[in-house]
C-alpha cells in the first residue's frame, strides 16, 4: 500500500490563526503571485516556439498566419493583465520542513507549515471546482507540452483564443527548473473567470484572491500535521499551538512537531 502523502502550506503566525478562524485558504490570481515569472515562464516558452515555427522553413505553411497572429497576441499579454480571464492558485509543498520555504513564506522562519492529507485536499478541490496538481520542473518536458498545445490550437476554430486559454490552464503546472527544491503542488481553479474575487493589500498593489474552503462536508477542518518553524522558543511554541488545536471548534487532531532546520534569524 503506497505511503500516505502529506502536502504542506507554509504560513505566518497570523496566517495560522486566520486559517483556523475562517477555515479557508486564500487562492491568488495567477498574475499576482509573488514569483513574477509564474505565467511569464510559460508565455516565453510559447513565444519562442511560435517564433521558431513562423521563422522556420521558407516554404509557406498553412498555419503561418496563425503563428503570426498568435505571436502578436502573446506579445501583447507580456505587457497587460487580461481582466476577463484568470485562474486562482494556492500553493503547497511535498516538503514540510524546507529552509527556502521558511524564508519565502514566513517572517524570518517564524511561522508554520500546515500538512494536509492529499486525498483530503483532492476531495475539497473537486467539490469547489479546483484541481490539485503536481508542478513539473523538466524544461524539455515543458517545451514538448507547449509545442503540442500550439499544434493542437492551430487546428481549432478560435485559434488565438484557444491557445491563450490552454496556455493559461497549463502554466500553473510548469515551474522553472531552478525552483525544483520547492517540490510544489497547487490547487488551481477550473473556472477561468472564477466569480467575483475579493481583494487584499499587497506590497505594491491590491491583490485579487478567492477563498478555498478547508472544511469537509461534515464541517470538520482536518490538519494532519503542523510543523513549527525555526524559533528561539520551541517549547513555548509547541505548548501554545497544542492549546490552540485542542480548544478550536470542529478541528481534527494534528501531529505537532518543531522544525529540524538549523536556521536562526534571532
Amino acid at each position: 500500500m503506497p505511503a500516505r502523502r502529506i502536502l504542506y502550506h507554509y504560513t505566518t503566525l497570523g496566517g495560522l490563526l486566520g486559517i483556523i478562524k475562517c477555515r479557508c485558504l486564500w487562492t491568488t490570481n495567477i498574475f499576482y503571485l509573488n514569483d513574477s515569472t509564474e505565467f511569464n515562464y510559460a508565455l516565453e516558452l510559447a513565444r519562442g516556439n511560435l517564433r521558431e515555427r513562423f521563422g522556420g522553413p521558407t516554404v509557406a505553411n498553412q498555419h503561418d498566419q496563425f503563428y503570426a497572429d498568435a505571436l502578436l497576441t502573446l506579445d501583447g499579454l507580456a505587457h497587460s493583465v487580461p481582466e476577463a480571464f484568470s485562474l486562482h492558485v494556492g500553493s503547497f509543498s511535498a516538503n514540510g520542513d524546507s529552509l527556502s520555504q521558511w524564508r519565502a513564506y514566513t517572517h524570518n522562519g517564524i511561522g508554520f507549515s500546515l500538512g494536509f492529507d492529499e486525498a483530503y485536499l483532492q476531495s475539497l478541490a473537486k467539490r469547489q471546482k479546483y484541481e490539485l496538481v503536481e508542478c513539473e520542473y523538466d524544461e524539455i518536458g515543458h517545451k514538448r507540452a507547449i509545442s503540442v498545445l500550439i499544434a493542437e490550437s492551430a487546428e481549432s476554430t478560435e485559434r488565438e483564443l484557444n491557445l491563450f486559454l490552454e496556455l493559461l490552464r497549463l502554466s500553473p503546472r510548469l515551474k522553472h527548473p531552478k525552483f525544483e527544491e520547492e517540490k510544489e503542488w497547487r490547487i488551481v481553479s477550473e473556472d477561468m473567470g472564477h466569480g467575483k474575487p475579493k481583494f487584499r493589500a499587497g506590497k505594491s498593489t491590491l491583490i485579487p484572491y478567492s477563498e478555498f474552503k478547508l472544511e469537509g462536508e461534515d464541517g470538520m477542518l482536518r490538519i494532519a500535521e503542523i510543523c513549527i518553524g525555526p524559533t528561539p522558543h520551541p517549547q513555548l511554541a509547541m505548548a501554545s499551538v497544542t492549546q490552540l488545536i485542542n480548544r478550536a471548534d470542529k478541528l481534527g487532531p494534528a501531529n505537532i512537531r518543531v522544525s529540524d532546520v538549523p536556521y536562526r534569524s534571532w
